[in-house]
């Protein structure tokens, strides 16, 4: 079509709702210039706001510019902290979402110390409200520490380096230990409910205390271990 433009080896830059840049390259590539939509594909990479970076080997524009599709695996590194990896992804630009599905892993880059770990079937991120939740079969581990659940959710801080909340949601077990300054952290306590509430904070970042909450009032409490 006279609206769609073929281009190869091709380098561009577009801008969300709040004016921020996202510059996107690959080996080929279509754009409709009536829509605004495009396919790219071949070594796809897409640089964005904190630190950005995405790589996949194929990336749909779509909703006249506000929405990507990634339909095939795509590794992302953010805030110079994270490694997010997964099957498929969609970003929605306007709303600042990011959703990830199928084995969906976020990981802390090499060197970092205590390691984080994360794996799902599904992850979600609202950037606007710094929320993190992955979902199906969701494992948290932070150093020695673990958690286990069908959703957990954490709130970022807001320079997105560390966590201040975190909930955990049905079938939640897992093993804490104290990390505050001067322990040793070799006393662990696990803990295992079949319906309830994890909350505790933060599992990046200074440690503070880690409580779980069961439907049934049970309570386990981890404020200091020995």
């Amino acid at each position: 079509r006279e609206d769609t433009l073929f281009l190869d080896k091709v380098g561009v830059t577009f801008y969300d709702e709040n004016h921020q840049p996202y510059h996107v390259e690959s080996k080929e590539a279509s754009f409709n210039r009536v829509n605004n939509e495009g396919r790219l594909q071949g070594d796809v990479l897409l640089r964005g706001p904190s630190n950005l970076e995405l790589r996949t080997a194929q990336l749909q524009i779509r909703e006249n510019g506000k929405e990507l599709v990634m339909p095939r695996p795509v590794e992302l590194r953010y805030a110079g902290n994270y490694i997010i990896t997964g099957n498929r992804m969609r970003v929605d630009l306007e709303d600042e979402v990011f959703v990830l599905n199928g084995d969906a892993r976020i990981n802390s880059v090499p060197g970092t110390e205590p390691v984080l770990a994360g794996s799902s079937e599904r992850a979600v991120y609202e950037r606007k409200a710094k929320a993190l939740r992955i979902e199906g079969k969701a494992r948290l581990r932070r150093g020695p520490q673990r958690l286990a659940a069908q959703r957990i959710t954490g709130f970022l801080t807001p320079d997105e380096s560390g966590m201040t909340f975190v909930r955990a949601l049905w079938d939640v077990s897992g093993q804490t230990s104290d990390l505050r300054q001067g322990s040793t952290g070799t006393t662990a306590v696990a803990y295992t409910t079949p319906w309830g509430e994890w909350r505790g904070g933060p599992p990046i970042g200074p440690a503070k205390s880690w409580n779980t909450f069961a439907n049934v009032g049970v309570l386990i409490a981890v404020r200091s271990l020995f």
